[in-house]
């Protein structure tokens, strides 16, 4: 019989060898499928437009104050008679009275704009695109937690070449995005979506100081109260209201302040979910708040209620007599226009897009097709230039051809990463087959030269194209890789069909399969991602009830009454029973998606600070506290299993109990609401602590078992304390369904496959779905002060907040010492399979509709999730290897 330890240390070339295949096919598909447009790095000229003794135009006002309200949704702001607004609604619909009253009483002087943002919806992304005047691409949401300097042509570098000082308060994103530029600054840290008041406290004591200064022409001043009350607590809650009347009140008061040549414009950069969240393209994420004020009076209404937020930079630029930005595709708000000068504008505006879609052209040839005969069209009808409906109509098409070239993708690379990924796929699953059929080949032995030196040949050749993608440099790699991956599919796909044909394979053990392909495959539709949660359930619960099937079967013909059956066997009927009711535990937990029709959240779902203090969310607390107990008094009688011959552990499972203790009164600050951040800042940091001491100790004192027991039981109290009071009891129901398998399900194949399901049921019943606008970044402040210095360690907790049921799982097995081998393998390609067909659907629906509502949100979801289980599965194989004791 082979040493354990031999076998553990073998599957790890066989983890790393089958997860970078993947990867790396994953990457590329990416590569090509998110694409990112490119930056040019011209910048306008005065000299581009001959207007003496200005610039481009005379400027219409001598200073600008630019008031950034985070997240305020165009309803916020709305006049709305009080008579009309809902219990839901009245803590954020009528709070700005005095906007109102301006609004209506001064119709000349203030206007308010819907404020169409473009998504990502993310903070980041929306200051780019309201200084630069670009649009985004998808991928650059990512690009929201870690900001970089803007090289890009945008409105702050214009207005600091032209000789003009700009002053900011606020959100320090902005420092990190245009470092240098401002003549004086005033950052206050932002990342703390806990504090509401540090960053608002700071604008409101700094801006009326600076607005009696004579030395400024734009004054920014950037609020975040609004957002972070939001992402704390949603906006129908109390504080959401005093934040809006804080922000009425420094409005009224900047008017007061502000001069006759001042304008003020207040917008938002998003607007928000019914949750506080944003980062989709939801009407609500997508529609902000314009006002804008003047007290020597605006130009006449043309009922323009509507305006992209692009349209903002082109329109600040000519008011106040600046080059637009050389990458600008916005068109001037008419409104804000005195109409003597608004063909003009617009004449200029019309003439810069169409420079920056010529230069376009010469950097990407690849569009020339796309966008030369728009370009052909506007010479064509070089005689109406002078037509401000012509222009209007130029650049709406300009803006058209260019969303959609940012919308397209790189098929041949796409392709190549999609033919990886089903190579990929094939090639595990001819190892699995053969497993199952007891046949051993060399991958169950020693992984033979020639397939470590095939796919490291491929590995390298798909190195090269992600770092380096196409050039010419790079023309024999795409034809290589294509003929490699094609004929190593074709041979492992004849294989694995010759291997369903002629070995003797059970049909038990191919059902799973076949049940996996059928679930992979409704990723093609959107409506089953939309309720993918209902599909996973009736999977699991089907195994559960073909598996008892089974157990009935073996128990007909033993001559027995039933009742003498049911009694002898009461355990199993229990432990059947009780596990597929806590399957369908798991839907009270699932967050609604804005797809799902008649969806109704429960209330274990909502952030605890968000709730209203009522018998609900008493209940709520009283029942997650009782649920933590419950959870530790079970995972402490298995850790106590261990523990007859070691003391050691006996005393270790004693320190949970103080653990638990610090989680209760970590929730207990939630739940209060009170000024005591600080208090919950330390539980949190307890716990932590706690972890990673019984963790060390363990790895350096325990046995194999022992020690994955403590780190599957100090893991669970520490995911329990970051998903919080509400989700806690499904955690436990989690566990419980995965430990009924383990000992339910003999057959590793079958195992597997109910295994690749539960990590999918538990993102979804951990309240989790896959849409950017739902991510929970209230996890990154969980015992970690705001602004912390190493992002990393933050975002490592929204990751483990995400992901919490891989990790919890593959704990639990590890320390159930099930994870075998074939297992392991099994499991990554069951797993392999929802991401292969995930990016299928991607890339078939490319031109859907709902593709970065839906499938390109799934894609990275997907992609990530089955990273981070390949890499999970490392991590545990790799220390229980290196475990010499057991």
């Amino acid at each position: 019989m082979k040493d354990s330890r031999n076998v553990t240390v073998m599957l790890l070339p066989r983890i790393c060898l089958i997860s970078t295949a993947f990867i790396t096919a994953l990457l590329i598909f990416q590569k090509g499928f998110l694409l990112k447009r490119q930056v040019l790095p011209n910048k306008s000229q005065c000299s581009d437009v001959i207007a003496n003794p200005f610039c481009w135009s005379k400027p219409s006002y001598n200073k600008t104050i630019w008031l950034i309200i985070d997240a305020l949704r165009h309803d916020f702001i709305l006049p709305i008679d009080s008579t009309k607004i809902s219990y839901n609604e009245k803590y954020f619909h009528g709070q700005m009275p005095a906007v109102s009253k301006l609004l209506e009483s001064e119709p000349l002087n203030a206007r308010l704009f819907h404020f169409i943002a473009d998504a990502p919806t993310t903070t980041l992304q929306r200051l780019k695109a309201l200084t630069t005047g670009t649009l985004p691409t998808f991928i650059e949401a990512g690009d929201n937690f870690g900001g970089t300097e803007i090289l890009e042509d945008n409105i702050i570098d214009q207005i600091k070449s032209s000789g003009k000082n700009i002053t900011f308060i606020g959100d320090d994103t902005w420092i990190s995005l245009y470092p240098r530029r401002f003549n004086r600054e005033y950052p206050a840290p932002s990342f703390d979506i806990k504090d509401l008041h540090t960053v608002d406290n700071v604008v409101i004591s700094k801006i009326y100081d600076e607005i009696s200064r004579d030395d400024w022409t734009l004054l920014i001043g950037h609020c975040l109260g609004v957002d972070h009350c939001g992402h704390r607590y949603g906006p129908n809650h109390p504080e959401m209201a005093k934040k809006l009347q804080q922000m009425d009140l420094l409005i009224g008061n900047l008017i007061k302040e502000m001069s006759e040549d001042t304008l003020l414009i207040v917008m938002g950069d998003h607007g928000m979910t019914p949750t506080g969240d944003h980062g989709g393209d939801s009407s609500m994420e997508v529609e902000a708040a314009l006002f804008v004020y003047s007290k020597r009076g605006l130009p006449l209404d043309t009922h323009e209620d509507t305006v992209a937020q692009i349209d903002f930079v082109p329109t600040l630029s000519l008011l106040l007599d600046i080059p637009i930005p050389f990458s600008n595709l916005g068109s001037i708000i008419s409104s804000l226009i005195p109409a003597d000068r608004l063909t003009h504008f617009l004449k200029i505006n019309c003439m810069q897009i169409i420079r920056f879609a010529q230069t376009y052209i010469q950097h990407e040839p690849s569009v020339t097709a796309q966008l030369d005969w728009v370009l052909r069209e506007f010479d064509t009808d070089s005689s109406h230039k002078d037509d401000s409906q012509q222009s209007k109509y130029s650049i709406h098409r300009i803006q058209q051809v260019l969303r959609e070239i940012w919308t397209s993708f790189d098929i041949e690379i796409a392709r190549i990463g999609l033919i990886a990924l089903f190579e990929a796929t094939f090639f595990t699953l001819v190892h699995v087959i053969a497993q199952v059929s007891n046949v051993q080949g060399d991958f169950y032995g020693n992984l033979s030269p020639a397939i470590w030196l095939f796919r490291s040949g491929v590995f390298l050749l798909q190195l090269s194209l992600f770092i380096a993608g196409k050039n010419g440099e790079n023309d024999l790699i795409i034809p290589l890789l294509n003929v490699s991956l094609i004929l190593s599919l074709g041979y492992h796909l004849i294989v694995f069909i010759v291997q369903l044909l002629s070995l003797r394979i059970q049909w038990k053990a191919i059902i799973p399969f076949i049940i996996a392909f059928g679930h992979s495959a409704t990723f093609l539709s959107n409506s089953f991602i939309v309720y993918e949660p209902s599909v996973i359930r009736f999977c699991l619960q089907t195994i559960i009830f073909t598996a008892f099937w089974e157990f009935l079967k073996k128990n007909k013909n033993t001559r027995k009454p039933f009742s003498q059956i049911f009694w002898n066997n009461k355990f199993m009927i229990f432990s059947f029973t009780s596990v597929t009711v806590a399957i369908r535990f798991g839907a009270f937990f699932e967050r609604c998606r804005e797809e799902q029709i008649n969806c109704v959240q429960s209330v274990f779902v909502s952030t605890l600070s968000s709730l209203p203090l009522d018998s609900a969310k008493v209940l709520r607390i009283l029942f997650g506290i009782s649920s933590l107990i419950a959870l530790n008094f079970w995972l402490r009688q298995k850790t106590l299993l261990f523990s007859q011959k070691s003391p050691s552990l006996r005393i270790i499972s004693a320190l949970s109990w103080p653990a638990i203790l610090c989680i209760s009164l970590h929730w207990l600050c939630e739940f209060l609401s009170a000024n005591l951040d600080n208090f919950s800042l330390r539980t949190a940091q307890i716990v932590y602590g706690y972890f990673i001491l019984v963790s060390l100790f363990s790895g350096f004192c325990l046995s194999k078992n022992e020690f994955f027991q403590v780190l599957f039981h100090s893991g669970s109290l520490v995911i329990s304390m970051i998903l919080g009071d509400g989700i806690t009891s499904n955690l436990f129901a989690l566990i419980y369904i995965n430990e009924f398998a383990h000992f339910a399900f003999n057959d590793i194949i079958l195992r597997s496959f109910f295994s690749s399901l539960l990590i999918s049921h538990g993102f979804f019943s951990l309240a989790h779905t896959s849409t950017l606008a739902q991510i929970p970044w209230q996890a990154a402040f969980i015992g970690i002060p705001g602004n912390f210095p190493y992002q990393a360690i933050p975002g490592s907790l929204v990751f483990l907040h995400l992901f919490a049921s891989i990790v919890i799982l593959q704990l639990h097995d590890f320390s159930l010492d099930r994870s075998s081998t074939p297992q392991i393998i099994t499991l990554i390609a069951f797993s392999s399979f929802k991401a292969t067909f995930v990016s299928l659907a991607a890339f078939i629906h490319r031109r859907h509709l709902m593709l970065f509502k839906v499938f390109a949100p799934k894609f990275i979801f997907e992609g990530i999730g089955f990273v981070v289980l390949c890499c999970i599965l490392f991590m545990l194989s790799l220390l229980k290897s290196l475990k010499k004791r057991g």
